[in-house]
């Protein structure tokens, strides 16, 4: 299985679309890209937009990483069932 990366664009202040056809606000509606390829696009970006002190122009997240800090409930609700057992 490979893992899916979601990419937030700190120059467009939202997630890149399926296909990098625009930016979504909505994190349902953003792209899910391999890890190879949103590392690919990320390094793309920083020539000539990258500063030193500056956010990186478009960051890859690892979407399990997103969805655990989104989502805690799901993993505080498996953790408390498995102390039941």
């Amino acid at each position: 299985m490979t893992d899916s990366y979601l990419i937030w664009s700190h120059e467009h202040s939202g997630w890149w679309r399926p296909g990098g056809l625009g930016y979504s606000s909505n994190i349902d509606s953003a792209g899910r890209f391999t890890r190879n390829h949103a590392l690919d696009i990320c390094r793309r970006a920083l020539p000539g937009q990258y500063k030193p002190g500056w956010p990186l122009p478009e960051l890859p997240i690892a979407e399990a990483d997103l969805m655990a800090v989104l989502r805690p409930e799901k993993k505080r609700a498996a953790g408390a069932r498995q102390e039941l057992n």
